[in-house]
């Protein structure tokens, strides 16, 4: 294994860039910035390399969206779907043109559509995101209660054969939450988050959470950051 340093871009120099997607459900335009954590790593060979899970790397190109009727037609390298709700035909379609598909699902919240959403502890379930009707808060201080919640989202994405995980709501700890959850329990549940993904040879990337991704660099993939106006 050869190692190449020239081409690299060093951890905690992230490169950032920016697009804008259209969320179809909402109606509204979302600009994205993707900030790409990557790090001078040894090069791997073709037989090692089927082995390491998915990175993203500066100037990637991407299409998010999670709601509507999907479109695969776009130009872009990376698709960004609904883990629960995107058929496997798409997944599929989508690797037979060599895209890269990232599944989504919400880490910090519990979205009471979704099929498992019985599941969570009644106490772990906290107040309501404000524009979001129908999504409450998780006490991510408990968040042993619903591990095996997550845990098999995760292994739904190994099933459908996502390449990586975009976990949303991961920054509870500025939010009001209706639960006292700090700095410190954040970072122990998204370094949770991140070994459950790299353990089944997930990538992960980091939701919106840039307060911490200086305590964060070495555990994700990748950075989504979002802003809505």
């Amino acid at each position: 294994m050869k190692r190449k340093c020239t081409s690299c871009f060093i951890r905690n120099h992230a490169s950032p860039f920016s697009m804008k997607k259209t969320f179809l459900g909402a109606g509204i335009i979302l600009s994205v910035s993707l900030i790409l954590i990557t790090s001078c790593l040894p090069q791997p060979t073709e037989k090692e390399r089927q082995k390491i899970r998915y990175q993203p790397q500066p100037g990637t190109t991407w299409h998010w969206q999670l709601t509507g009727i999907l479109n695969t037609s776009h130009d872009a390298e990376v698709y960004d779907l609904d883990l629960e709700t995107t058929p496997q035909e798409i997944i599929d379609e989508l690797h037979a043109k060599g895209k890269k598909v990232i599944c989504y699902f919400s880490a910090g919240t519990v979205e009471l559509f979704r099929r498992d959403a019985e599941q969570f502890p009644q106490k772990t379930i906290g107040w309501q995101l404000k524009d979001w009707p129908g999504e409450r808060w998780l006490d991510v201080r408990s968040y042993k209660q619903f591990a095996r919640i997550m845990e098999k989202r995760f292994d739904l994405a190994v099933k459908k054969k996502c390449d990586g995980i975009e976990a949303d709501n991961v920054d509870a700890y500025q939010q009001d939450t209706g639960f006292p959850i700090t700095y410190e329990d954040q970072l122990k549940y998204n370094r949770w988050l991140a070994e459950q993904a790299h353990k089944r040879n997930l990538s992960i990337g980091l939701k919106n959470d840039l307060g911490q991704v200086k305590d964060l660099v070495d555990s994700f993939d990748f950075a989504v950051n979002e802003q809505c106006f």
